[in-house]
């Protein structure tokens, strides 16, 4: 079998940062609000941003490089390729 590593691409990662990083800014100017200030809606949104942030996680962690596939497909390519 095919031994290797397959990354994401420097587009992937930015976004990651991105949206992971406003996550977390969000999270915190909610928990702020909402432990300092007593606001109860406030911490709903803390919650929901650890809700975003979790998923928005699992999914890159499901959907990144080598989850999809991809090293199976590139050793069937490369045996088809070599046995013939």
């Amino acid at each position: 079998m095919l031994d290797g590593k397959f990354s994401e691409s420097p587009f992937e990662r930015l976004f990651l940062v991105v949206w992971v990083g406003a996550l977390f800014g969000v999270l915190a100017l909610c928990l702020y609000a909402g432990l300092v200030h007593g606001n109860s809606n406030a911490l709903g949104g803390a919650a929901f941003a650890t809700c975003l942030i979790a998923t928005l996680l699992w999914i890159s962690k499901k959907t990144g490089p080598g989850h999809n596939g991809d090293m199976e497909w590139v050793t069937s390519v490369l045996r088809e390729a070599l046995s013939t």
